[in-house]
């Protein structure tokens, strides 16, 4: 986890060269039976912050999805491309797909994480169904996006809200 935590502190301030380097070297520190998946799964992020959705996704299909909160973030992670891509029948169909599992798995994820990414999940569908041209709706979805919690991916959300 502070592996994958370290890689998306390094995200936020922008960090890509430091942060390519941090995953490569750091990778041989994971156990041997998740290290490929969580190298991949880092540097999809990486590939998706520099704005190369086509790798970022070509990495995620090598992940191994042993690990339960590895498989939401890397659905998360596939949510952003297909949104940044503009993707809206595979985007829909991953938020079904994002709802059936957090209910088959609710047993095994706490209170928290399950909130959290039933609020991403919510607020996505929210944002692609939003009239873009309605600003008092689009404002109102923004105050309550800043307001909720836990929202790990409030940044994000507000970041597409804002696009025009």
């Amino acid at each position: 986890f502070s592996y994958k935590n370290i890689t998306a502190l390094a995200l936020r301030c922008k960090e890509y060269d430091w942060t390519e380097e941090f995953i490569e070297e750091y990778a041989t520190y994971i156990e041997e039976s998740h290290r490929n998946s969580y190298q991949h799964y880092n540097r999809s992020k990486l590939e998706f912050e520099r704005g190369n959705t086509k790798k970022a996704f070509e990495l995620l299909t090598q992940v191994e999805y042993d690990d339960i909160f590895l498989n939401l973030d890397a659905k998360v992670m596939l949510m952003k491309i297909y949104y940044k891509n503009e993707d809206t029948d595979s985007l829909d169909s991953l938020i079904d797909s994002m709802n059936v599992y957090l209910r088959r798995k609710s047993k095994q994820v706490l209170s928290y994480h399950k909130e959290n990414y039933n609020n991403i999940i919510r607020f996505t569908q929210k944002i692609i169904r939003v009239n873009p041209f309605d600003s008092k709706s689009r404002q109102i979805l923004r105050e309550e996006i800043e307001l909720v919690k836990p929202l790990t991916e409030r940044k994000w959300l507000l970041g597409i809200l804002n696009t025009p």
